[in-house]
């Protein structure tokens, strides 16, 4: 009988998604959605799951949308509308909840 070759998974973060199918590589494995110095208590799930298909946690997704946010924003008014928008969006997706929502964009205003 032969062996069967071992075939080794990388996953670097740990998040369950090989390394070669991670949109998120350094995912943010957090027990709730922080932004900034702010824990929103949302917690970092994505129905139920650590992680996406994409090997994305909620915290990704957020951080994501916040960085795009923040480069299309001349100032932290339309900062704050732009990612309010995006979590309208996710909040429509199902992703998160409208208390869910309310509590990110809480923290999101309080940035300095």
């Amino acid at each position: 009988m032969l062996a069967r070759p071992i075939i080794a998974v990388c996953d670097a973060d740990g998040d369950g998604v090989s390394d070669g199918q991670d949109l998120c590589p350094d995912s943010d494995l957090s027990a709730t959605v922080r932004v900034g110095a702010c824990d929103t208590g949302v917690s970092n799930l994505i129905d139920g799951e650590i992680v996406n298909d994409d090997g994305c946690s909620l915290a990704d997704l957020i951080h994501e949308g916040l960085a795009e946010a923040a480069s299309g924003a001349a100032n932290h008014g339309q900062f704050v509308k732009a990612v309010a928008k995006f979590l309208k969006g996710l909040a429509k997706d199902g992703v998160i909840s409208k208390d869910e929502r309310g509590a990110i964009t809480a923290c999101v205003a309080a940035l300095p």
